[in-house]
């Protein structure tokens, strides 16, 4: 059974320099990816095939989904549907801090 140090691992910015930063980690079937994104910062929307649930550890993200915007702050969870477009704005001074949880696995986020 594999163990990581998250720390260890570098960072993949799939939306660029000022997006999120995301640390991934899979198995056979599932994928783990811990995100910080600074305050401020805009996750444009997109949209993609696998399932997607989060964790907000810290921070208050803003989502758009589906034409409905909702606030998300430290404690809250969320679950976004495959293949719905989505977008998240980072409220506030505070970066943020997530983990998301993928099903199935993203080939994209694998590295």
């Amino acid at each position: 059974m594999p163990f990581f140090n998250s720390d260890n691992r570098p960072a993949l910015q799939p939306f660029g320099d000022q997006g999120p930063a995301l640390r991934t980690f899979w198995g056979d079937d599932i994928m783990i990816s811990l995100v910080d994104i600074q305050a401020g910062s805009v996750v444009p929307v997109h949209s993609h095939p696998e399932e997607q649930a989060g964790y907000v550890v810290a921070g208050t993200l803003e989502f758009t989904m589906q034409g409905e915007t909702t606030t998300v702050g430290p404690g809250g969870v969320f679950f976004i549907p495959g293949n719905v477009e989505h977008s998240v704005v980072v409220k506030g001074t505070e970066s943020a801090r997530v983990v998301d949880i993928f099903s199935p696995i993203r080939d994209d986020y694998k590295y």
